[in-house]
């Protein structure tokens, strides 16, 4: 009797694990697909929302990049870097000597803005080209011409222009769009504005703040900016961050080195 009581405990005990297991699973992949960027599909019915879909296609190749850049330090594959919790952030002031760090920050905007679109013109011209072999596929005739990019960073947005001619006809129904445009709401540029004030402020005197982690807030037009110091033995890590977006730049600086 006491062999069977204990059988059913065990049967019990496994099934309560594998419903648990099964909801674990429902849960995971339904997260999942709450938070991963879906592929636009066209709708040939829907031809007249066709920018749309290609605006779309903007912001689907284009988030992870932005983000990365800022975890890295303004680039999406740095040289000279600092190993820091899964991300190697980009020295924007490096000296390996006693001295002022050497700034390499003077023209990160512009750097930043010139490796976005060389990556993001492939991207998402591949993206719209799907949506163009969909609607092709549903008999609409395409005439395109030569895609082109430009990103642009301002203190409160991130703008993405992407020309691309495009004419779909099918029947009597024609439509034709050649420029296309996403806004993120990332106040990189203020972020930027920031990060060139502390490295003047590391490279003149070799403290930014006068303790060895120190947490500051900034007001600006794009919502309130933290502003956080670690130390790494010579290196220091500074991680800025937009409350009102979540949006992170961090980077490291090495000088004076003892």
């Amino acid at each position: 009797m006491l062999e069977n009581k204990r059988g059913q405990v065990t049967i019990f005990i496994i099934l309560g694990i594998v419903v648990l297991a099964v909801i674990f699973l429902v849960f995971y992949y339904w997260g999942q697909s709450l938070t991963e960027p879906e592929q636009p599909t066209f709708e040939p019915s829907d031809i007249s929302n066709f920018k749309n879909y290609v605006e779309d296609c903007i912001e689907k190749e284009s988030v992870d990049d932005i983000k990365l850049i800022g975890k890295q330090g303004g680039t999406l594959n740095p040289t000279l870097f600092q190993y820091w919790y899964g991300n190697n952030l980009n020295y924007l002031c490096y000296t390996n000597n006693f001295g002022p760090c050497y700034n390499y920050a003077f023209k990160i905007e512009r750097n930043i803005e010139e490796e976005l679109d060389q990556i993001l013109l492939t991207k998402i011209t591949q993206c719209v080209d799907e949506l163009i072999s969909q609607a092709e596929s549903e008999g609409f005739n395409a005439n395109k011409g030569n895609p082109q990019i430009q990103t642009t960073i301002g203190d409160t947005k991130i703008i993405i222009e992407f020309y691309y001619p495009i004419t779909l006809t099918k029947d009597t129904t024609s439509i034709t769009e050649e420029i296309f445009s996403y806004s993120f709401n990332i106040p990189l540029g203020k972020m930027l504005d920031i990060t060139r004030e502390i490295i003047e402020e590391e490279s003149n005197t070799n403290n930014f703040f006068n303790v060895p982690v120190s947490l500051s807030t900034i007001s600006s037009p794009g919502g309130l900016i933290t502003i956080e110091k670690q130390t790494y033995e010579d290196t220091k890590i500074y991680i800025l961050k937009s409350t009102k977006t979540g949006y992170v730049f961090q980077f490291a600086i090495k000088g004076w080195v003892y």
